[in-house]
């Protein structure tokens, strides 16, 4: 089950990279279909060669790209153009697209891993292309004469399937699985990662389709959380107003989960309200041109052809009225038999989870940590995280709060230098705590008001970030007191491809500034790394000269790169921080040491991941010097 929902997970990120193109494919078919408001056959004409050739590629490309860097897109791009050249046509490989994508940018980077230690230096970039380019010939060779085949069965028996289920009138009876999936924030895997690619598929025949609004229809949430409003007799009403808007509106569904999670039994009027939604698209034939993400209100009116307006906002008020009605019947019922549960009276607990206290949350140490980045994660990192990183954003500028970072992503992933990592209590348990450093809140909603209050008390009770006046007593910084640092020495959330990259770039920067004469210490960083790896660990790498005495050196100096990923300095090497140095004689040795006893700080370390500017690290590593 694990496996499965990360690979739903993966896939509808990939789509979810591209839903801009697919969006913008539904205008097309909006505005110049026979049936849509400006018919234009020669400008229709272009939606099916978009759904042939540039939908699949995209999708491969994003696919092969987010595990082989951006050669294993390209190479995916390739292997999937293979495959679309080699195909009959006659329907677009959506689905195979999404599997090149992802396999091709695996072996890329397996290959690229296996080739790392066994390149001459200076053959990097030939190795690298040419082992690349023919991978994708073998591999388009495989899928043009054996794989489209295969394929071509496949989808063309899921196709047949599809109409089967359709013309039996089964098709409605989905809701049973796609509302308690949605609640339990499988969401994004059902709609992007199933859902999405069979309505693709099904526009190839027709001008809409019913797959795209089955998952997104707001009608069942918005009755649902229309009766708890009307129930509630607290000040939760305020609350719930909130997410009744942004969930119609917002399109963000996942803000009626949490009322759901807390009284499981208005999963039945959900499930009723969908059934009806999804009957009356049905028996009208209605549908939309293209998946309606975020799932708006607005969204799904502007992805619906004119001639089909009455049938999908019939779907919708049919699904909400259902819902409402059965949602306020139950809770009047169970209000009447004295259980007065009300979804909106359960207190928001931030640092438990299912009953359970956090360890990194709960200790009191960690709550004197220093806040710098504040992570917001949901499944797909694109709906509630946002909305809850776009809350507390507001919320800092009001207390006007500005050295706090705030991003949303998705659950797997989160980024190493987070500091406080706010997810949803339901996907504890699908998600890898690998942040060692890293307090976590699992809360029951991101609208509960009291949540950004209870994180703003957290970042202004949390140490400020680290300065050198506070840090304790070590060796002094000193790039031989003699030059005086400049904002060029510090190249940062920089993107290559391997540590030879790097230590190019560092290498080249040394020259600009002075340090280095040629290029020729260069290649001396570069032998040294051959000798042994130059990771001292904790995410740190020092590379320097092999020949202290050497007269590529002109003064003693270091430049130092902050990588936007891990750079792979060895196996298991991961490296975010790597200070390349030179010096003469005990200079070289004594950069060395005392920049791998800063470093080894804790606070100091987390600030160097955490700044934003050159100008804070001049500030910093001045302040170091002189202390």
């Amino acid at each position: 089950m694990k496996i499965l929902d990360r690979c739903g997970r993966f896939l509808s990120g990939i789509v979810y990279q591209n839903i801009a193109v697919l969006i913008a494919v539904g205008f097309l078919r909006i505005l110049f279909s026979p049936a849509g408001w400006i018919p234009n056959t020669e400008l229709y004409d272009t939606v099916n060669p978009m759904m042939t050739y540039l939908v699949p590629i995209l999708f491969a490309y994003t696919g092969g790209r987010m595990l082989g860097d951006t050669r294993g897109g390209v190479i995916a791009a390739f292997v999937t153009i293979m495959a679309v050249i080699g195909s009959d046509r006659e329907y677009p490989l959506i689905l195979p697209a999404l599997l090149i994508g992802p396999f091709v940018g695996w072996f890329i980077k397996k290959v690229d891993t296996w080739m790392e230690d066994r390149i001459p230096v200076g053959f990097e970039l030939l190795f690298h292309n040419a082992v690349s380019g023919a991978i994708g010939v073998i591999l388009g060779l495989f899928s043009y004469l054996c794989l489209v085949p295969m394929m071509t069965i496949f989808i063309h028996a899921a196709l047949h399937g599809t109409q089967i289920l359709i013309r039996s009138g089964m098709l409605p009876i989905l809701a049973f699985a796609i509302e308690p999936a949605k609640v339990l924030f499988f969401n994004n895997v059902m709609n992007h990662g199933i859902l999405e690619p069979l309505g693709m598929n099904q526009l190839k025949s027709a001008h809409t389709s019913i797959f795209f609004i089955l998952e997104a229809n707001p009608g069942p949430g918005f009755g649902m959380l229309l009766a708890t409003y009307l129930w509630s007799r607290d000040k939760k009403r305020g609350e719930l107003k909130t997410a009744i808007t942004i969930q119609l509106l917002g399109g963000i569904h996942e803000v009626y989960f949490p009322y759901v999670l807390m009284k499981p039994m208005l999963i039945f009027p959900l499930i009723m309200g969908g059934l009806t939604g999804n009957l009356i698209f049905y028996l009208l034939d209605t549908g939309l041109v293209a998946t309606p993400s975020p799932g708006s209100l607005l969204v799904i009116m502007a992805m619906t052809p004119k001639s089909s307006y009455a049938g999908v906002l019939c779907g919708i008020a049919a699904a909400a009225a259902v819902s409402f009605s059965v949602s306020y019947i139950m809770l009047r019922v169970l209000g009447k038999s004295g259980k007065k549960d009300e979804p909106g009276r359960e207190r928001l607990r931030l640092d438990e989870a299912d009953g359970e206290t956090d360890e990194r949350s709960g200790n009191e140490a960690d709550r004197e940590r220093t806040i710098a980045k504040v992570v917001f994660a949901c499944d797909g990192g694109m709906a509630s995280s946002a909305m809850g990183a776009a809350k507390l954003k507001k919320a800092l500028k009001r207390k006007k709060i500005e050295h706090i970072q705030v991003i949303y992503t998705g659950i797997d992933r989160i980024p190493k230098d987070a500091d406080l990592v706010v997810v949803h209590q339901q996907l504890k348990k699908r998600m890898k705590q690998s942040l060692a450093e890293a307090n976590y809140l699992f809360v029951p909603s991101l609208i509960d008001s009291e949540l950004y209050q209870h994180i703003l008390k957290l970042i202004e009770s949390s140490r400020p970030v680290p300065r050198a006046k506070e840090a304790e007593t070590g060796p002094k910084l000193q790039q031989a007191d003699r030059f005086p640092l400049r904002k060029e020495q510090f190249l940062l959330d920089m993107r290559v491809k391997d540590k030879w990259e790097a230590i190019e770039m560092a290498g080249r920067r040394m020259i600009d500034l002075g340090m280095a004469r040629d290029k020729e210490y260069i290649q001396e960083m570069k032998s040294r790394e051959l000798v042994h790896s130059t990771w001292i660990g904790s995410g740190i790498a020092v590379p320097h000269g092999l020949d202290p005495d050497s007269k590529s050196i002109a003064q003693p100096g270091w430049v130092m790169i902050r990588f936007a990923e891990e750079t792979m300095f060895g196996e298991d090497e991961r490296v975010r921080l790597m200070f390349a140095i030179c010096g003469k004689g005990n200079e070289q040795l004594d950069l060395i040491s005392k920049l791998a006893f800063l470093v080894e700080r804790p606070d100091i370390r987390k600030a160097l991941l955490t700044m934003r500017t050159q100008e804070q690290f001049v500030l910093l590593f001045n302040a170091l010097r002189s202390e």
